[in-house]
């Protein structure tokens, strides 16, 4: 079973940007990482008329499409629970989610332009971390017992992701 770790935060705060190094971090230190993005859009790959649609129309619940170097799942979102994700991801041991919050794991907020801890994306008792480059911001959550990272310190990010992964024994 993989490590969870939730990275949310509001639009433009800087999460992928960090993500790109913790990512990089992690799979240097030979760990493997699985991404999963969020976004509130609604998103259409799967064009009415194309093979991939008929099939989800037809009724089937997962459909993979698969092209030369790349493929894609398509499944409902309310399909997209733990025991799914794990079959998705298959063996890897953290997995990374942007704008996504998992009911396990780690839980971060990327906080840019956050002034005060009411004003985060997620009440406090709901992270484990917060990110941020404002200094009272970080202090308040500080007290408020998270643990603080700068957004320009994605390897120390990692390396605390790396630490709770290996005092799990997974």
């Amino acid at each position: 079973m993989p490590l969870y770790c939730s990275f949310v935060g509001w639009s433009g705060s800087g999460k992928t940007t960090l993500l790109r190094t913790v990512i990089a971090r992690l799979s240097e230190d030979g760990l493997r990482v699985g991404a999963l993005k969020a976004t509130h859009h609604d998103l259409q790959l799967d064009t009415p008329g194309k093979d991939s649609h008929t099939f989800a129309e037809a009724g089937a619940s997962t459909v993979v499409l698969a092209a030369a170097s790349r493929s894609t799942v398509f499944l409902a979102s309310d399909e997209l629970h733990a025991g799914r994700l794990e079959q998705l991801f298959g063996p890897v041991d953290i997995v990374i989610g942007e704008s996504r919050s998992f009911s396990a794991g780690l839980r971060f907020e990327v906080a840019d332009g956050v002034a005060e801890l009411s004003g985060l994306k997620r009440a406090v008792q709901e992270l484990d971390a917060l990110v941020t480059d404002d200094a009272r911001l970080a202090d308040s959550a500080h007290r408020a017992g998270l643990e603080v990272f700068r957004r320009d310190q994605g390897e120390a990010i990692a390396r605390y992701i790396r630490a709770r992964y290996e005092s799990l024994g997974l």
